[in-house]
């Protein structure tokens, strides 16, 4: 089976996505991960934040970013429906890790390498991408 795919979807009603500031840019919308039977892989899911990474198309039009090939900032991303999953980016592996609040796991621990949970395909997840201008 393969590792499930991260889609970034810009959110709909700003003009290239995100703020551009004096130093700084953020991006932010909504993340949706690939659902069963693509898998988790134990450390997180790859993002690449990367201008010519297809999966992360965060510039205006479709067009990719051009500050996404630096380290953010600040990232910050969480579920909108208390599915009961974390979602941390991390920002030396640049990998999406998902962790779970409760069950099996340990508190705040990450999930297993396995199929991707239903609850996280058909979360609501939102993201706050913030780049040096720089």
């Amino acid at each position: 089976m393969a590792v499930a795919l991260i889609t970034f979807t810009p959110a709909p009603g700003l003009s290239g996505s995100g703020d551009i500031g004096q130093r700084t840019v953020a991006y932010y919308g909504t993340i949706a991960i690939q659902p069963n039977p693509a898998t988790y892989a134990t450390g997180g899911l790859t993002t690449a934040l990367t201008p010519t990474n297809p999966l992360l198309q965060l510039g205006s039009a479709g067009q990719p970013a051009i500050f996404t090939d630096r380290t953010p900032l600040g990232a910050w991303v969480q579920s909108q429906t208390a599915s009961g999953y974390t979602y941390i980016y991390n920002t030396t592996t640049k990998k999406l890790l998902i962790m779970q609040n409760g069950g099996a796991a340990a508190p705040g621990g990450e999930i297993p390498a396995a199929a991707i949970p239903a609850a996280v395909s058909a979360d609501v997840i939102f993201y706050n991408f913030v780049f040096p201008r720089v």
